[in-house]
């Protein structure tokens, strides 16, 4: 189920107040007396005739638009409010019609999010209607912002109507191309810390402090980039209050709010993303992984993608271009953990633990608390021991006088233990459980009993925490765990509880 976020309002509007009667034709006086005594339709039809008359007259747009809205229709709204934006003749104050629109296009984004929210808790096709409505409303208000092209493209999507849906988030990735231009001409990512920013572009212009969503702590810095307005927004993130980067603006439309213009304004990579699987299901892997190396330069940090792309490389038989492309960005980019890891998880899906465990040590380099890195390489020492115990044990099948040497591998497992056990310690995966499992696995073969009996202990404390949907891994692993141990008390607790 997708999950979508109410707009917060940082900016409370009111009516455009209407100017006095002085100078105005018959058309339009009559038209604002009868906005003012809610004869709605009477005023639509009187301003119609003004603007057929005198087309370049904004306040007949106004008087127009504000109509439409008392009788709810938001699209004609957003068409009379934009017209009288782009007009801009008369006295009227430049910011009326700016107001107008901020107002409509804010309520269009709220109403289209909630329809698509009940869309998704109900399946109720009605509520994607109204949701594309009110997202086309939005897109005619401010035809600049972004995220309208993204809840229309998630809408098609929903509707099932493929082709629509990468209009639409080919749409948004076309008008945030200033705004990628930034990230990758500076190689920055999504996270890139403030310091390295401003170590880059230099001591901003302005830096202002505030709140997303009510919630974290976020400063907004502005720069001159060929006098041109950049915008670059940091989050708090959380671990050590440092603030990383969350998004950018470049160029923001002048016709816009300047409150909207440096509206904090997280990126949205999840259009790049759905783009990427529209086209893999569609069988077309180039443009897929055109999308996907696009990602990977925005958020390297994201695993999923990362291990899509080198799916889509091995689904083409092509996996030596998937490391030509990791090694390209690390060789521009020798310092980014993000990409050693991807690298040494292609590595290790390929078998060769000796070689991710360099590239993950190379990560651990850069940041010894990267506990990704510090989860894999955990992994690939287990399973370099794994296949060396392996290989001895089918020694041992074909020659009953073999004897294993466990010498080969117990450094190994060890070195694994120590890994894993670090991992332990980080907020990320010190309750998942199957760190536990593999740390059991380990000491088990270590016949290690006090700290088997630690991690036995620490993984029956989380059975209440593991999700349902994985319940059922749980206990299969914890039988395994029992069964190698010959507890058969606690197998028959288990194969219970499996029942």
């Amino acid at each position: 189920m997708k999950k979508l976020f109410f707009l917060i309002l940082w900016l409370s509007i009111g009516t455009v107040a209407f100017q006095g009667f002085q100078c105005t034709s018959k058309e339009l006086t009559t038209a604002k007396v009868a906005y003012n005594n809610k004869e709605y339709d009477r005023a639509i039809d009187y301003a119609q005739q003004e603007v057929a008359k005198n087309p370049t007259n904004t306040e007949g747009y106004l008087v127009l638009s504000q109509a439409y809205i008392k009788k709810e229709d938001w699209l004609n709204a957003a068409k009379s409010a934009k017209k009288a934006d782009e007009l801009q003749i008369g006295k009227i104050p430049s910011q009326q019609p700016k107001l107008l629109l901020f107002q409509i296009w804010t309520e269009a984004y709220n109403r289209g999010v909630n329809n698509l929210n009940r869309y998704y808790s109900t399946n109720v096709s009605r509520f994607l209607d109204s949701a594309s409505y009110y997202f086309n409303v939005g897109k005619t208000a401010r035809p600049d912002l972004l995220d309208f092209y993204y809840l229309a493209g998630s809408v098609y999507e929903a509707k099932q109507d493929t082709a629509a849906a990468i209009q639409e988030y080919s749409k948004y990735v076309e008008l945030a191309k200033n705004d990628i231009d930034v990230f990758q001409k500076n190689s920055f990512y999504i996270g890139t810390p403030r310091n390295d920013v401003i170590a880059k572009l230099g001591k901003p212009v302005l830096s202002t402090p505030g709140n997303f969503n009510e919630k974290d702590s976020t400063i907004t810095d502005l720069y001159s980039i060929d006098n041109k307005d950049l915008f670059i927004y940091y989050k708090d993130n959380k671990k050590d209050l440092n603030y990383t980067l969350s998004g950018v603006r470049y160029d923001p439309p002048q016709n816009w709010l300047e409150a909207e213009r440096s509206a904090f304004s997280p990126f949205n990579t999840l259009p790049i993303a759905a783009l990427a699987q529209i086209y893999y299901s569609k069988g077309d892997y180039n443009q897929a992984l055109n999308y996907l190396k696009l990602l990977g330069t925005l958020e390297p940090n994201n695993e999923n993608a990362n291990a899509f792309l080198v799916q889509i490389y091995q689904d083409m038989g092509k996996l030596d271009e998937a490391y030509s492309y990791v090694n390209e960005l690390i060789q521009r980019n020798p310092k980014n953990k993000f990409y050693w890891t991807q690298l040494a998880d292609m590595q290790q899906n390929s078998r060769n633990y000796d070689d991710a465990i360099k590239s993950y040590e190379k990560a651990l380099e850069i940041d010894p608390l990267y506990h990704i890195a510090m989860r894999n390489i955990a992994a690939a020492y287990k399973n370099k021991a794994s296949i060396i115990q392996k290989e001895q044990a089918d020694k041992l099948d074909k020659d009953k006088n073999y004897k294993p040497v466990t010498d080969e591998y117990f450094p190994i497992l060890r070195k694994s233990a120590e890994y894993f056990e670090k991992v332990a310690k980080t907020k990320q995966y010190m309750n998942d459980y199957r760190v536990y499992v593999d740390l059991s696995n380990i000491y088990f073969v270590l016949n290690d009993k006090d700290k088997l009996d630690q991690s036995l202990a620490k993984l029956e404390s989380l059975e209440s925490t593991v999700p349902e949907a994985e319940k059922e891994g749980y206990y299969l692993n914890m039988l395994k765990i029992y069964s190698d141990l010959k507890r058969s008390d606690k197998v028959k607790e288990i194969q219970d509880k499996i029942k």
